[in-house]
């Protein structure tokens, strides 16, 4: 079983097929999750965990998850965007660096937009910004023409779990 879960756009992929559904029970700062083949990951929006938060190996942590799903499409709370045939005739390329890129791009806009409610209090306060946030900030807009001019690693495509790798995320002092 290969599953995917965006709780921002109420995104659901189930072994290649495309749903929307309500995802509003899961946590606040719960991004996403990816499974594939008996392991996967959970990624918060927390900004102090801007890698993985957590790696499964146990779907029964999840169960409660997929009981909701089918729930709600027996209620017909979920409306399939693609299905079974079109997901098995539609094996997609592998992304392109260009694609993989714009992926990076938008998680790092998603970090910077983490940082700044943060930002936002210490002017209000009228506190300096301080300086490990500045730089946090500032490697965060670098990192894709890091990434273009080989000063950081180039995102991988992972065949096998079908998700895009990158472990080279600036890290918030």
């Amino acid at each position: 079983m290969k599953i995917t879960i965006v709780r921002t756009d109420n995104f659901v992929v189930v072994d290649g097929v495309q749903k929307k559904m309500d995802l509003a029970f899961l946590p606040e700062d719960f991004h996403s999750l990816q499974w594939s083949n008996g392991s996967g990951f959970v990624e918060s929006k927390n900004i102090d965990n801007c890698q993985k938060l957590q790696d499964i190996s146990d779907w029964s942590l999840w169960s409660d998850f997929y009981a909701r799903m089918e729930v709600a499409e027996n209620e017909g709370d979920v409306e399939q965007i693609q299905s079974a045939e079109e997901a098995v005739e539609s094996e997609d390329p592998p992304p392109t660096d260009e694609e993989m890129l714009d992926h990076i791009r938008r998680i790092r806009n998603d970090y910077l937009a983490m940082t700044d409610v943060d930002i936002i209090r210490l002017l209000e306060g009228d506190q300096p910004i301080p300086t490990d946030l500045k730089g946090y900030r500032q490697a965060l807009r670098d990192l894709p023409n890091h990434i273009e001019n080989g000063i950081a690693p180039q995102p991988v495509w992972n065949e096998e779990t079908q998700l895009i790798e990158f472990n080279s995320w600036p890290v918030k002092s």
